[in-house]
């Protein structure tokens, strides 16, 4: 399980292997077309588009433009917030549409959210037809470009937040709730979390900053932890950490640590950082009843302003039988 990383341009010299499924997420960033252009010429079986059944024209617009260069047999799978077994349902039907087993995955994380993208690889890691998985994510130039870190948004409010279908976990009323929150940009999104959450304690990790993946204000991250931090007043004692947020078994490792530090709590934990340190999150509770994810949808993205691509492509052996 190492993470390799190279230049996008070169992502056909590093992706040889056949694949008989590729999975991507439609999105309003410009990123989610990068990876799958590039590919288009792969021989790859079968291709699945996740989309927000209830997408903006934005987000349509480049699910049409995902559907014309990736000429395999493409599908597009919906999904609302609202019941996650839809998006379940929908890859189970496409996965067993595929004739075969031992088959071999790719999945372009780049724009899934963090939810989807738990939900997906959940379902697809458990799943026996499937051999092995790889992972890939092209990284961000510059979120929110043009502002200075301090005025950057990526998102505004946040909904209840709630467990990710099938990593909820198992919490006991008779234990105490410590809480991990693994801080991004959306530092509101954060301290909205805290605050209906509640938990009796509380952890904030941010990334390190020689392992970020976003090319400027690589200070961003400490940043926003540190308001969240100032923000969350009412606890007399937060617990900081950080985690390389670029390598998915190097933050694995440093989570299952913390876990074992609180084992006598409830341990909830929200990632709201890089796609990169969210499929760590998955590796640290994939096999772990008593630890529960969390998440909470924004209510408006900033989909004008939201990021501009990279060149930094990473790829990530999440299964390998």
């Amino acid at each position: 399980m190492t993470t390799k990383k190279f230049d996008v341009c070169s992502i056909n010299e590093e992706i040889k292997d056949y694949f008989d499924l590729f999975v991507c997420a439609s999105s309003f960033e410009e990123r989610c077309l990068t990876i799958p252009k590039q590919l288009s010429n792969n021989p790859i079986k079968k291709v699945f588009v996740v989309e927000h059944e209830l997408a903006s024209a934005h987000v349509k617009q480049n699910t049409a433009i995902l559907l014309e260069c990736l000429s395999q047999d493409v599908s597009v799978i919906s999904f609302d917030f609202k019941d996650p077994t839809v998006l379940v349902k929908q890859l189970m039907n496409g996965i067993n549409s595929i004739q075969g087993d031992g088959l071999s995955v790719l999945i372009d994380v780049t724009a899934f959210t963090h939810e989807n993208l738990l939900i997906v690889i959940n379902y697809l890691y458990h799943n026996n037809r499937i051999r092995s998985i790889k992972c890939v994510y092209l990284n961000a130039k510059e979120y929110c470009p043009g502002l200075e870190v301090k005025k950057k948004w990526l998102s505004i409010g946040a909904r209840k937040p709630h467990s990710v279908y099938g990593l909820a976990g198992v919490l006991l009323p008779s234990k105490k709730t410590h809480l991990i929150v693994i801080v991004g940009y959306e530092y509101h999104r954060a301290i909205s979390v805290i605050s209906n959450i509640e938990p009796s304690s509380l952890t904030l990790i941010h990334g390190l900053e020689d392992y970020v993946l976003t090319e400027k204000d690589k200070e961003a991250n400490s940043f926003f932890e540190g308001l969240v931090s100032d923000m969350a007043f009412n606890y007399s004692q937060i617990d900081h950490k950080q985690i390389p947020c670029n390598d998915p078994l190097g933050t694995a490792k440093e989570l299952i640590s913390m876990y074992n530090t609180y084992s006598d709590k409830n341990i909830i934990i929200v990632p709201m950082n890089s796609k990169m340190s969210t499929l760590g999150v998955f590796l640290s509770v994939k096999e772990n009843d008593n630890i529960c994810v969390s998440y909470a949808p924004a209510v408006m993205y900033n989909e004008t302003n939201y990021s501009i691509p990279g060149k930094e492509c990473y790829i990530f052996d999440l299964k390998d039988n």
